[in-house]
């Protein structure tokens, strides 16, 4: 039976909940079904405020699909790890399982951190997957250079290990060029392990001594940096890679614009280097 999300392909963009900063969701769905873009993401944290301010799920719902948007991409689960998960990790995991299954989400995105053994972080994973497979969801597990799964290689080692259907890994183009530019590892994926795809672009070099800090201000819309999206986007075809471009462009600059012109902006561009890629 195919779920409601199934339609979704690499032809299609998603807005990333963290491309409009701390725009109210309401603000988001609108920009975002004006931007013409396929569904939208939404983060834990957001989730529960709107809850506590009265919103149901179904109100959520109901509002992104006023704006012709599904609430496809859950960010981001900590505290999956099968060792030394600290309780507000866990509460925060258990809130994204609720969002996946009460959306019915497509995919779930995993935070790089864990504790313990490669071999535990692969149990932990596991049992997350399984989690998550009780709604349909797909879980994508995101290489982060600065936290412990640092690489699409020790992504890949523990999807691997975990052994599930619906596990995966997250692959964001700000963390490939940014992790080392290890293109041989992107490469070599199978395709059907690529759960989702994070696409944004920037500068070469780093412009903050802080990776996490320099990579929540100074992403650039695609094609206006310095990374080869073109070949971003050719090999994921190349591997046989079937998700939807979750446009994931976090910038201080673009936060204090107008979120219509932004999300317009974030759209158009995104769908150039797609089309770029594949003409």
């Amino acid at each position: 039976m195919m779920s409601k999300t199934d339609w979704l392909g690499p032809e299609h963009v998603v807005l990333s909940h963290f491309s409009l900063g701390a725009q109210p969701f309401k603000t988001r769905c609108a920009a975002a079904g004006a931007a013409g873009f396929d569904a939208i993401g939404l983060l834990h944290r957001d989730y529960l405020q709107l809850t506590n301010d009265g919103y149901t799920p179904s109100d959520l719902i109901e509002l992104a699909a006023t704006h012709n948007l599904q609430i496809v991409e859950i960010e981001a689960a900590p505290g999956w790890s099968a060792k030394g998960a600290s309780d507000n990790e866990i509460q925060k995991m258990e809130v994204c399982l609720e969002m996946a299954a009460v959306f019915s989400a497509r995919h779930l995105t995993a935070m790089g951190s864990f504790n313990g053994t490669i071999e535990e972080a692969a149990q932990g994973f596991a049992r997350l997957c399984d989690r998550a497979a009780e709604t349909g969801t797909q879980v994508g597990l995101e290489p982060i250079p600065v936290q412990e799964t640092e690489s699409i290689a020790i992504a890949r080692e523990i999807v691997e290990r975990a052994g599930r259907s619906n596990g995966g890994i997250c692959v964001d183009s700000w963390h490939l060029v940014r992790g080392g530019n290890h293109w041989d590892q992107l490469e070599s994926l199978p395709g059907e392990l690529v759960v989702s795809i994070q696409i944004n672009d920037g500068p070469q070099e780093p412009e903050h001594d802080q990776y996490i800090e320099d990579c929540l201000i100074n992403r650039r819309l695609c094609g206006e940096g310095e990374f080869d999206l073109i070949r971003f986007v050719k090999t994921l075809d190349r591997i046989g890679a079937t998700a939807p471009y979750s446009v994931e462009i976090i910038s201080s600059d673009l936060w204090a614009m107008d979120p219509f012109v932004v999300a317009q902006q974030m759209a158009d561009t995104t769908r150039t280097v797609l089309y770029e890629a594949r003409k």
